[in-house]
């Protein structure tokens, strides 16, 4: 029952005190015993060591509303998360364009020892 209590009070008082890394000082002192005493919430801390799993779906089960109540109360982190997946998807597709274009014919030796020695002379 407390725990109910604790979550909807939460819930209720977080977003009234906007986000926490743009809050002002006293919002910011307000808002921080919140965040450490509620466990419904999760810091933009946290919420970026949960993107990548978010992204994966290997975030468990029992964060994962979590994760998405902090993107929807804060915009940095959701326009955080967002550029996330938007660098993932433009990678997908580079990477998608060259091994369409990769030659399929051996690489000729000249050319491998060239490349070797050019990334010799440059520390690479």
């Amino acid at each position: 029952m407390i725990s109910r209590l604790t979550q909807w009070l939460g819930l209720r008082l977080l977003p009234a005190l906007g986000s926490h890394d743009k809050a002002g000082p006293v919002k910011r002192k307000l808002s921080a015993p919140l965040l450490k005493y509620f466990p419904c919430h999760i810091s933009c801390r946290e919420f970026e060591d949960f993107v990548y799993d978010y992204y994966e779906r290997q975030l468990p089960e029992e964060r994962r509303p979590l994760f998405e109540y902090h993107m929807r109360i804060c915009p940095m982190c959701e326009s955080a998360f967002k550029a996330y997946v938007h660098t993932i998807e433009l990678t997908g597709r580079i990477f998608e364009k060259q091994d369409k274009m990769a030659p399929t014919d051996e690489v000729p030796q000249k050319l491998v020892n060239a490349m070797l020695a050019a990334r010799r002379r440059t520390g690479g």
